[in-house]
């Protein structure tokens, strides 16, 4: 049994194609919608399967017509008139819907003092707050059983599978999805297991110029602190897939593989590995396993490195591996002068 969209797509909805077991299109809807109509005008013996990223639920695409048909009717509703307002206190955004609670729970909120309607937005906010708007394991995994009973409910290992799932066991998840298709048992990952919000894997654009207005000049240390997942989720780079479940560790070996010769060839080299752990002074909760220095002739060497096409091509191998990552360039200083010139800084007050 598949989920139903809880609301109307539009070209803008987050949504994968697949047909034949394999991953076709994934993007914007409109996207999707005109690539899904290509591979059927191409194809027509093969039907493909659209679904909502949000609910895994399927979509049923009207490819009547040219793409301007096909894409006019996926345009995003107008929104409702609103309602004029007649007297009284503003609505302040709010939105009226029926809930239902034991008395006990009313009675409760009631003795509040600030109503109930105020002291459950901020039960709510608080809520929010609390988790960092990390997605709901429940939601995200209804999403992927969805999915994964369209695309896979009749492969070797789908009920071992789908209670991996519901227990919330990735590396089960991964071993008992092993037999599937590529791209199927990525995007059941994907679904199933979210990324947390966040996450710190790639740089940002704010931080690439950052980086650039330092000027550093010379040799460019980077520092990696880099923690690794207990199982590689290779949903967002399908194509570099072992075909079998694997560590982060076992992942990011093969990234290091794949780039070592890009970084020896700009003039770089590894100058420190270490295996981490728990910090002697920080947060208990904080683990890095893996620190690294890279040590880089100069800036520009490093962003060549970075921008290559052949390093590029082995990236997905690195953003399966790690659950999180700290990347700090550092200006090597000489230990033996910098204290005294240090000491002799007088700081602006």
């Amino acid at each position: 049994m598949t989920a139903q969209t809880p609301a109307r797509p539009d070209a803008t909805t987050p949504a994968t194609a697949f047909a034949a077991g394999r991953r076709i299109a994934a993007g914007p809807l409109g996207q999707v919608a005109l690539a899904v109509r290509a591979a059927q005008e191409a194809d027509p013996e093969t039907p493909a399967l659209v679904f909502a990223d949000a609910s895994g639920a399927v979509i049923d695409l009207d490819l009547r017509g040219g793409p301007e048909d096909v894409l006019a009717r996926l345009a995003p509703g107008q929104p409702p008139e609103p309602a004029k307002r007649g007297r009284g206190r503003p609505r302040l955004g709010v939105t009226a819907r029926e809930i239902t609670l034991t008395p006990t729970q009313w009675d409760w909120l009631a003795s509040r003092g600030r109503g109930a309607s105020a002291e459950l937005r901020g039960l709510v906010d608080a809520a929010r707050r609390e988790t960092g708007g990390a997605p709901d394991p429940r939601a995200a995994q209804a999403a992927a059983y969805s999915a994964m009973a369209a695309l896979a409910g009749d492969l070797p290992g789908f009920e071992e599978a789908s209670r991996a799932l519901f227990a919330g066991d990735r590396a089960a998840l991964a071993e008992h999805a092993a037999p599937w298709p590529a791209d199927i048992r990525a995007y059941a990952m994907r679904l199933g297991f979210p990324a947390a919000p966040g996450r710190h894997i790639a740089p940002t654009e704010e931080a690439g110029a950052a980086l650039m207005r330092r000027g550093l000049d010379g040799p460019v240390d980077m520092l990696n602190l880099l923690r690794l997942r207990d199982v590689a989720d290779y949903s967002a780079a399908p194509d570099l897939d072992p075909g079998h479940p694997v560590s982060g560790r076992a992942a990011y070996a093969r990234y290091m593989a794949h780039a070592r010769p890009f970084l020896e060839a700009t003039g770089g080299a590894i100058s420190l590995l270490g295996e981490g752990g728990a910090p002697l002074i920080g947060p208990g909760t904080e683990r890095w396993d893996l620190v690294m220095v890279v040590r880089q002739s100069s800036l520009g060497a490093f962003m060549r490195m970075a921008e290559d096409p052949g390093c590029l091509a082995g990236l997905g191998h690195r953003t399966a591996a790690l659950e999180e990552s700290r990347l700090i360039p550092l200006r090597p200083l000489d230990p033996d002068l910098w204290p005294e010139a240090a000491i002799s800084d007088h700081a602006e007050v």
